[in-house]
């Protein structure tokens, strides 16, 4: 694994995170699509499952660091981890199925995306749900926050699917190999 290359690669992915996740929102809905879970995928697809979840840890303090939640007194606040352990429950959940997708189809990278966003998603609202419980001065409302992530995951599965073609020369950048953790198309043949 080269750490460096996985720096770069955080790096841009934050970065197009925040400079692009405005322009391709669907109107005024919120609903856009996460670089940082696609490149995620990307690492997760292939990596072995110890490292995959201390860079999913790594990347989701960087998006942790970055994402300010808006209080009722019209200040933001900034929480470390939540984004952290949500990340990190997601690259389990695509640790946990990548064996049976089909590595060279775009669309295996897509589902691994949706599904892995989706638990993601429904972790960090879950966690900022019992947190504004406890402290009443965040402005939090459960429903509208899972209606608006969960049509994100499905945004971030569509952009998967159209930067699934990048995966396997991240991966040969990253030193990972696909084909020790990725089915070869036998789980697609049954």
């Amino acid at each position: 694994m080269r750490w460096a290359v996985f720096l770069l690669l955080a790096w841009a992915a934050l970065g197009l995170e925040l400079s692009l996740r405005k322009a391709l929102a669907l109107g005024h809905t919120g609903i856009a699509p996460s670089f940082v879970f696609c490149a995620l995928t990307m690492i997760a697809a292939s990596a072995p499952p110890g490292k995959v979840y201390w860079l999913a840890w790594i990347m989701g303090l960087l998006v942790d660091a970055t994402f300010m939640l808006p209080t009722q007194n019209g200040a933001d606040a900034r929480v470390l981890g939540p984004y952290a352990l949500s990340l990190t429950a997601g690259a389990f959940m695509i640790v946990s199925i990548r064996t049976l997708m089909y590595k060279r189809s775009p669309f295996a990278y897509g589902f691994l995306a949706l599904v892995g966003s989706l638990v993601a998603q429904v972790c960090v609202v879950a966690i900022f749900t019992v947190r504004a419980s406890v402290f009443d001065s965040l402005a939090w409302s459960a429903g509208h926050e899972l209606w608006t992530r969960l049509a994100s995951c499905i945004y971030t599965g569509a952009a998967m699917t159209v930067l699934a073609p990048l995966a396997p020369l991240l991966q040969r950048w990253l030193q990972i190999s696909p084909a020790s953790h990725i089915s070869g198309g036998t789980a697609a043949r049954i």
